[in-house]
């Protein structure tokens, strides 16, 4: 598979170059602002999904907690970073990043909402919840649609602040992909989540992920050698992801049992590279 050969690749310069390559700046910012916006469709899903689990009674009250301590303040980080984002260029890419602060913004106060509808079990809040979970996604929808996305964006600080922003966003995709399978699975295999929408989950992670490694493979040459093993690790990390998460897939269309071990058997191996990235 072509991705493959990318981490390949990736994987054979990472280790062999034998001086630094020249900074190429856009490359960098695109890897980056790629990861970004994978990041945004995994934790608007990812909290959307763990309230649905929740509402459904699927999940209990202290599993959806513990979820949500994870959740909030990598939310905040989020925020805080992008509140220092210093975009130039014209006034549709300055709108796109003030879309990506929204999206931002309303996944924050629905994860707020959720949190108050579980301990306090008000309909209002959930209502709230579903309120923000719809802002959230016109919100994602444009920003992920916009014309600026075609662009080549510049940003405050030049190539020390695209190492900076990429050493940011390196690993999180990995993190909250591998996070969002698992509620998938749970969804599926609790009857919550019909098998044609369990596929469509499952393609848009193996599709967005790709893309990710597409990129890191594109910008290669600009990462600072000390980033390189890590590179490396989040690229091989994310291509066992996407075999995970095509394991299940076929399970769900075949319900063939090798598929389903498979599943399992990957779902251990992206832990590994999980495990480092989250600090656990």
């Amino acid at each position: 598979m072509r991705y493959r050969w990318m981490v390949l690749g990736l994987c054979a310069w990472l280790w062999i170059t034998p001086t630094a390559q020249a900074a190429n700046v856009t490359r960098i910012n695109q890897a980056w602002e790629s990861i970004l916006g994978t990041q945004l469709v995994f934790l608007y899903y990812g909290i959307g999904s763990v309230g649905d689990l929740y509402k459904n009674k699927i999940y209990n009250t202290s599993r959806v907690i513990r979820y949500l301590g994870m959740l909030e303040p990598t939310l905040r980080q989020e925020q805080l970073f992008l509140s220092q984002l210093k975009p130039l260029g014209n006034k549709k890419s300055r709108e796109m990043y003030r879309r990506v602060r929204a999206v931002m913004d309303f996944l924050i106060q629905e994860a707020s909402a959720l949190r108050r509808y579980v301990n306090e079990g008000k309909s209002e809040d959930w209502n709230q919840f579903a309120t923000y979970r719809r802002a959230a996604v016109e919100d994602l929808q444009y920003v992920l649609s916009h014309q600026a996305n075609r662009s080549n964006h510049r940003f405050r600080g030049g190539v020390k602040a695209a190492y900076r922003h990429l050493g940011h966003y390196l690993g999180v995709d990995l993190v909250f992909g591998y996070f969002f399978v698992g509620l998938v699975a749970d969804g599926y295999f609790r009857l919550l989540i019909p098998p044609a929408q369990t596929r469509q989950h499952l393609g848009l992670v193996v599709r967005l992920l790709q893309n990710n490694i597409q990129m890191l493979a594109r910008a290669k040459h600009s990462v600072p050698r000390s980033d390189r093993p890590r590179t490396l690790s989040i690229a091989q990390g994310m291509g066992t992801l996407i075999d995970q998460a095509k394991s299940l897939d076929i399970f769900v269309r075949s319900r063939q049992r090798s598929a389903l071990k498979r599943y399992w058997l990957l779902r251990k191996k992206t832990w590994t590279y999980v495990r480092v990235m989250s600090g656990d």
